[in-house]
């Protein structure tokens, strides 16, 4: 670095949301912009005088680096970079939680560098965040998490109805604690199977290995997937009146749970809790496309994340940020959430004239968990991190695009250009709600440039990028 860079600036980046709803992409993206800054193609700093990123250097072999983050696995942005230029295609869904590090040179920053730390999740570990309830007590951790679990599972009528036999079943004193584990998953097969996007404990959809479960039968994945540590480390939700009349079996489990809490949630949290910002990624047009049961599931989600990392900022945090970057090293330096992106993707897939739309539907869904954030800055984004489709000028609602799968639903390989139609976005959530197919948005592949240090076409994630870095 250059010497007058008398200072370090860090910045801790998570990124958060279910499967599918693409995080790796944002992250890809993000790095690929970096690395390779364009200026015209990723504005950073003010519109009006933008900057430009210099000296990027990756981190990854640097010492201490990992250890800072926990020693979470490395990111893996060159594979998944490789997925776009060589095969054309959508990266895989991230398999555990990862880092990235790098540092850089901003033109429009006269005295310092930037350190940019960033944080993937597996989109199913978010449904365990709720598991981090405060308390320390294997016993009191474990009921409170089975209270509200089973309370959520027996209340919200679109998800009754898969979990009502388990409950039905926790009143036959002949069930065995074995029978009563089967029953719970295959509840939740039947749940995964209706794209309800929140199931816990998230190693029935993907174990510790990073295998995901596959099929369609549910009583088949109840066999061949576990909830816990291992298939001999099991536990479920009880709920209290089940624990009074099985208490060495909520025993068992309270002990499976927190161990279970201890290994895979907290280290996880423990980071996310450390970021300075939070990127929420919110998949409104996914919701639409499948039903009033992913809203409520997506909303809850949000709901129990925002309640389990509870962040707050205050004028005097301000202050004593301000006062550890000015005097302390940067690896001394304490962190907590300041700022939240909540960013609804792939809004390449909608006519211009939508985009507002899904913002404004992203919004009202998140709007009331936002305003709880106490002192904390909040913005909301509509992004492309990768654009794969084009609006058709002059067409009704057209849009241009290597499409996944064929109008008979049938997969296809990367290829011509075809067009395809999309719904209208609504400006408000329907309250009488919809079903699945009610909403039509086509998946497509991403554009990309064959030329390893092109970056990818994106709309919005430099907004994101600058709300989180200024």
């Amino acid at each position: 670095m250059g010497s007058f860079r008398w200072k370090t600036i860090e910045r801790r980046i998570g990124v958060i949301g279910p499967r599918w709803s693409g995080k790796t992409v944002f992250l890809t993206s993000l790095i690929n912009h970096l690395k390779f800054h364009d200026p015209p193609r990723f504005v950073m700093g003010r519109r009006d005088r933008p900057g430009e990123a210099t000296h990027f250097r990756d981190l990854q072999d640097e010492p201490g680096i990992a250890s800072g983050a926990g020693n979470l696995p490395w990111f893996d942005y060159e594979g998944y970079r490789n997925q776009f230029v060589q095969n054309g295609r959508w990266p895989a869904t991230t398999r555990d939680a990862s880092q990235y590090a790098c540092t850089l040179e901003r033109s429009d920053w006269q005295f310092s560098d930037l350190r940019l730390r960033l944080f993937d999740l597996p989109g199913e570990r978010v449904n365990d965040i709720p598991m981090i309830t405060g308390e320390q007590d294997p016993v009191l951790s474990y009921a409170i998490w089975s209270d509200r679990t089973c309370r959520r599972l027996s209340k919200d009528l679109t998800a009754s109805e898969y979990f009502r036999d388990y409950f039905q079943r926790l009143d036959d004193s002949a069930v065995t604690e074995a029978e009563l584990i089967h029953s719970y998953k295959v509840a939740l097969g039947r749940t995964r199977l209706s794209y309800r996007p929140y199931l816990t404990p998230s190693t029935f959809l993907l174990n510790r290995v990073g295998d995901r479960v596959k099929g369609t039968d549910a009583e088949a994945l109840a066999k061949t997937r576990y909830c816990g540590l291992g298939p001999d480390d099991e536990f479920v939700p009880l709920p209290s009146a089940a624990r009074t009349r099985r208490p060495d079996t909520a025993a068992r489990f309270a002990e499976r749970f927190v161990r279970y809490r201890n290994e895979v949630v907290g280290p996880v949290v423990t980071q996310l809790k450390s970021c300075h910002g939070l990127v929420i990624v919110v998949d409104v047009l996914a919701i639409l496309g499948h039903g009033t049961g992913m809203y409520n599931d997506y909303r809850q989600l949000i709901t129990d994340l925002l309640a389990a990392l509870d962040p707050r900022d205050s004028t005097l945090d301000l202050v004593l940020r301000n006062v550890y970057d000015a005097i302390l090293p940067v690896d001394w330096r304490r962190s907590w959430i300041s700022r939240i992106a909540f960013v609804a993707p792939k809004i390449d897939r909608v006519p211009f004239e939508d985009r507002a739309r899904v913002k404004g539907l992203m919004e009202q869904m998140v709007r009331h968990d936002a305003r709880n954030c106490r002192g904390v800055a909040v913005d909301y984004f509509a992004v492309s991190a990768v654009v794969g489709a084009r609006e058709i000028q002059g067409g009704h609602r057209e849009m241009l695009g290597s499409t996944l799968y064929d109008a008979a639903g049938h997969p296809l390989e990367p290829g011509p250009e075809r067009k395809f139609a999309v719904s209208n976005v609504p400006d408000t959530w329907p309250e009488g709600g919809w079903k699945p197919g009610d909403f039509v948005f086509p998946d497509v592949y991403p554009r990309v440039s064959p030329l390893s240090n092109c970056p990818t076409e994106q709309s919005g994630v430099d907004d994101v990028f600058n709300f989180l870095c200024s």
